[in-house]
């Protein structure tokens, strides 16, 4: 927090700097001008950070600054160039100034987790409730401490097969070894490995596809498990064709996502997928004869009007600012309008 305040502080003075020679500044410049002067006459000397709501107003001031009304000329662009980053930089402030009051009540809130998950079991327990989560943990909770019901569904199962791994937590992934455990082995707690029966558990996945953590996938268990297979009978057999998309759709991801993936830390590697080329499948793969198709891509971002615009072509005029997911839907509008001959 103390250096972004010190960087905003810096942003106030080069505003400042750079309108000493605007003498009738456009209504934007303007309250960039105010809202640097204000900020430097509180004199924050920065020394304690302890509180740092007196520093709440400013950072709203610079966060609400208008980008539309500044003039032409040379000196009131670069105010409105440095007003850009000051006010970016004081919305990442306002979100950490926000999260550092209300921090005591979650640190409150947190500490009565516990106590409430408590009361919210026993509450199920008495309606004879269960939730997702539940099943599994009860299931677990069974087969590790009761081995004759453990032997009667390892015994009753002969393969499993499981799609979609990379959408599995850690709870899953000891309950598929608890029923893929040898069957004369009797493990206390979840088998390991080597003591899964041979060629009864077989699992397919795409790291890049696990989009379920919200209700608790963990793409660490997808990576973890494919290590401890790694070498192991039958192996890893990996799926790198592509049925779905043509060549050249699939040589445009193969190179945008080799620069992409390519930025994981070791870190970060267990959490993140890594980069695997695709290969288009050999034929038409069901497309029709003659279907040709090409890649057409823009880079997208807000975009501001000046003040004399009336807006981007099909924007409300009223609107100040055209966001990326409208910015998008603006263009493919506009594609198919083209493409209409409209």
């Amino acid at each position: 927090a103390g250096a972004a305040l010190e960087q905003l502080a810096a942003m106030a003075s080069d505003i400042i700097a750079l309108s000493s020679g605007i003498a009738a500044p456009k209504a934007d410049c303007a309250s960039a001008m105010q809202a640097s002067s204000a900020f430097l006459a509180a004199d924050p000397r920065l020394e304690d950070l302890s509180d740092l709501s007196e520093y709440q107003s400013h950072c709203i001031a610079f966060s609400s600054l208008g980008m539309r009304s500044y003039g032409k000329n040379d000196e009131e662009q670069a105010v409105k160039a440095v007003a850009a980053d000051a006010r970016q930089k004081a919305k990442t402030l306002l979100e950490f100034i926000e999260f550092k009051e209300s921090f005591p009540s979650h640190c409150a809130l947190l500490e009565r987790l516990d106590e409430f998950a408590r009361e919210a079991a026993e509450a199920k327990r008495l309606a004879d409730l269960m939730d997702f989560k539940d099943l599994g943990a009860c299931a677990v909770a069974v087969l590790k401490r009761r081995k004759d019901l453990r032997a009667f569904w390892k015994n009753s199962i002969e393969s499993i097969m499981i799609d979609e791994f990379q959408d599995n937590n850690e709870q899953q992934k000891e309950l598929l070894y608890l029923l893929a455990e040898k069957r004369e082995s009797f493990s206390e707690g979840i088998p390991s490995r080597e003591n899964l029966e041979d060629d009864k558990l077989f699992f397919v996945g795409d790291e890049k596809q696990s989009i379920y953590r919200f209700r608790g996938a963990d793409v660490a268990v997808f990576k973890k498990l494919s290590n401890e297979f790694a070498g192991k009978i039958p192996g890893n057999f990996v799926l790198s064709s592509n049925y779905r998309s043509s060549s050249s759709l699939i040589g445009f991801f193969n190179a945008f996502f080799r620069s992409v993936m390519a930025e994981d830390t070791e870190s970060s590697r267990a959490f993140s997928a890594d980069y695997s080329p695709m290969e288009p499948a050999q034929g038409n793969a069901g497309r029709p004869e003659g279907f040709q198709s090409s890649v057409c891509y823009r880079l997208l971002e807000a975009q501001e009007e000046d003040e004399e615009s009336d807006g981007l072509p099909g924007q409300d005029p009223g609107s100040r600012l055209l966001e990326a997911d409208d910015s998008l839907a603006f263009e493919i509008a506009h594609f198919i309008r083209r493409s209409r001959g409209e």
